[in-house]
């Protein structure tokens, strides 16, 4: 879900900024042919969407993309950014909607959605994401640990842990740190304690160590989560979100996840 190297990411929106870029330059082109004319006002507003969604103006940011794909019902890409926004206001279903219109739109973009796959987890689609999870285990990456938990997340709700566990996707090396220590945490063969004295070890740069060190918290938090443990998730995440901040989509699903706890009553 991010790169192995474990440096900075490109940050979802930002790509998705940069292309937009490009199109509204050679759709201004041809801007007097009216099918032209209504791309290219779909793809100002879609412009208009991600200034704003830089700005964590989200529901402005849904006006402009519901303009853009009101222009332009036919751009994938207007509905993976509706996808976006709507999963980060909390709106999973919606969210769910949307990445299933852009995937009709762009098939190419089915197996490797796995935003989808986590859309569908926040949705209480649990099969939907594990069968995500599975399509991008087998046709784009099957070392991707990140794919196997969540997955086993999905699962989880469904069975138990401990089914889940059985039958988790095998990852043999996800070089990223630290990776494999959360993978076998959720398999049951390490503790959080492990995964977060591996997240510290070794060399980093202050921005690998950042990395590693909001991996760590957000995985164990999850972790923590699967096993009913809302209170020590709700600490890791915190830790994470607030003290580990990313560019990368897997923070805003930090962010999310830790708001979710919030709303959970404490343990007695």
């Amino acid at each position: 879900m991010m790169s192995r190297t474990g440096v900075k990411t490109l940050n979802v929106i930002a790509y998705r900024f940069a292309f937009a870029c490009c199109l509204i330059t050679t759709s201004a082109i041809a801007a007097d042919d009216a099918k032209h004319a209504d791309a290219s006002a779909g793809l100002q507003h879609r412009l208009a969407a991600l200034h704003l969604i830089e700005a964590e103006k989200l529901p402005a940011a849904l006006a402009e993309l519901n303009l853009s794909l009101a222009a332009e019902p036919s751009s994938a890409m207007s509905y993976a950014e509706r996808g976006d926004v709507n999963f980060r206001l909390g709106d999973f279903k919606r969210s769910v909607a949307d990445y299933d219109q852009q995937i009709k739109l762009a098939p190419q973009s089915g197996p490797g959605h796995w935003m989808r796959g986590i859309s569908c987890y926040y949705a209480g689609q649990y099969d939907e994401g594990a069968k995500q999870f599975a399509a991008y285990h087998t046709r784009v990456d099957d070392n991707d640990v990140e794919n196997s938990v969540w997955r086993c997340m999905c699962m989880t709700r469904q069975l138990s842990l401990e089914k889940a566990r059985a039958d988790m996707l095998v990852v043999k090396n996800d070089r990223r740190v630290p990776m494999m220590e959360a993978y076998r945490m959720f398999r049951g063969e390490m503790q959080p304690a492990d995964v977060l004295r591996a997240a510290e070890a070794g060399d980093a740069s202050a921005e690998q160590r950042n990395h590693q060190r909001f991996y760590a918290n957000l995985y164990v938090g999850l972790y923590y989560d699967s096993l009913g443990r809302p209170d020590d998730a709700r600490k890791y995440l915190k830790i994470a979100v607030e003290e580990h901040r990313i560019d990368h989509y897997m923070w805003t699903v930090a962010k999310v996840h830790a708001a979710l706890l919030a709303k959970k009553p404490a343990s007695p």
